[in-house]
This record gives structure tokens, sequence and C-alpha cells, in this order.
């Protein structure tokens, strides 16, 4: 007789009210509206440039000797400041996917918070989004992820009289649990 087969019972559903739909729904329409003014005038910009490279090129067929050399080094160079900003565009949202996760988001609403964060502060947006919208920072069954996952809290130091202050033993423990920590050292 073959065993009967168990389904797993459905995650825990997370519900808000009415004033927190809406006020979710305007924050991602707002969100959403500035994502795609970003995307027109990337567009745009992705047009424009293509067009002046186009022209560029023109102009480069009718240049000779130095006049082309110069006329090469101003498009490198403006090929390169566009390729900075790419990269400038790539690193923040890196760095806002890393607090999310660092913050405990759940890996199926990190697109969602990133549309909620925008392009503010990320050390005063993202707690200011965990505490507004927990319910994008739990697990499947409706718990809270910790902080910092799979690290424990370091044990308060001892005083010291060897001239080692609590903020350096602080950061120290901090460093050791993996965290960056910036060098405040004078």
């Amino acid at each position: 007789m073959p065993e009967p087969v168990i389904e797993p019972e459905p995650p825990a559903k997370v519900e808000f009210t009415a004033e927190q739909h809406a006020e979710i729904n305007r924050i991602v329409q707002a969100r959403t509206a500035e994502e795609a003014r970003k995307a027109a005038a990337a567009k745009q910009t992705e047009i424009d440039t293509y067009l002046a490279d186009e022209k560029t090129k023109q102009d480069l067929a009718q240049l000779e000797g130095i006049e082309k050399a110069n006329a090469e080094a101003v498009a490198a160079a403006k090929r390169a400041e566009a390729a900075e900003a790419r990269a400038a565009k790539l690193e923040a949202d890196t760095a806002a996917k890393d607090a999310l996760i660092v913050a405990g988001a759940n890996p199926k609403t990190i697109k969602d918070a990133l549309l909620l964060l925008g392009d503010g502060n990320l050390d005063t947006t993202v707690p200011a989004l965990v505490e507004r919208l927990p319910a994008l920072f739990t697990t499947d069954d409706g718990a809270p992820k910790p902080l910092t996952p799979g690290i424990t809290p370091p044990k308060a130091p001892k005083p010291s009289s060897g001239g080692t202050s609590m903020a350096e033993l602080g950061q120290e423990a901090l460093r050791s649990a993996g965290i960056r920590v910036p060098n405040t050292a004078a």
C-alpha cells in the first residue's frame, strides 16, 4: 500500500491594513514612475551618444593627422565618462542589494525593496524600510530574519587599563565578525 503524500502547508500570509496598502501602492507607483523617467532619460542619453558618435565618425573621416588624433582622444574621453557613469550606477545598485541582504531582506522581496529604497542614503533608508515594512524582511515562515545571519554578537569586552578604549575594542569585535568598520584613528 503506497504511503499517502503529505502536502506542505503554504507559508503564512502577511496581511496589511487598507492604509498600509494605499501607502505601499503610492510608494511603488512613485518609484515606478521615477524608474520609468530614469529609463527614458537613459535611453535618450544612449540615443544622443549614438548620434554624437556617428557624427564624430563622419567628422573623423574628413580630418587628417593631429586633428584626427585629438578628435579620437575626445571621443575616447566621452566613452570613458559614460562607462564610469554606468559603473557608478552598478556599484550603487550592488550596495543597495548588499544593504538589504545584511538587513535580512527575504530574497523573494529584494526587487520590491529596491524599488521602495530609491536613491536615498542607505544608512537611513534601509533601517526605515525594515521598521515600516517588516514583512519584506521575514522568512517564509513569518519569523523575522536576524540582522546579521550566522554571526553571534560578541561578548562585552572587559575594561582594560592598557590604553585600548572601549570604542576600539568594539570596532575590533566588529572586524573580527567580518563587518567593515571605517578607520577612525586620527
